[in-house]
């Protein structure tokens, strides 16, 4: 089992100071692209139906009842830069795991989509370095 930055703590003051570094580091680079960053954020928090955060609230209780009877190995990374989630969620499902074979990784330089942010090679050799040992 992989996890990409998962989502068990979100608004939390780490999450706030995150984000406002990347907040301030944008405007000291490129005022239009805090502008657009900004602009962006504002619809974003708007389009998010209050239904779905209730219910991505509702999984989340649900899997913090459930990670710990998990036996399979277990693969975590998180960027340690994340400025939506908190990257101690990863530090509390690599504690409550139950799985004697897991990984936490932190990506240094990475935010919250580890996917398409700076350390993507880091995170793909990672991943199937832990995938080819358990294949």
């Amino acid at each position: 089992m992989v996890f990409l930055s998962p989502a068990v703590y979100v608004a939390t003051p780490q999450v706030i100071v995150n984000r406002s570094r990347h907040i301030f580091k944008l405007m000291r680079e490129d005022r239009s692209l805090f502008n657009n960053r900004f602009r962006n954020n504002l619809r974003s928090v708007g389009s998010s139906p209050f239904y779905n955060v209730l219910q991505f609230q509702k999984v989340v209780r649900h899997a913090k009842k459930v990670i710990p009877h998990l036996h399979v190995p277990v693969c975590i990374t998180h960027g340690a830069e994340d400025e939506i989630v908190d990257p101690k969620s990863s530090w509390w499902i690599y504690r409550t795991i139950s799985s004697e074979h897991k990984e936490l990784h932190l990506l240094p330089g990475s935010r919250h989509l580890v996917c398409h942010d700076n350390e993507v090679n880091l995170l793909i050799q990672t991943v199937t370095g832990f995938l080819n040992k358990y294949k």
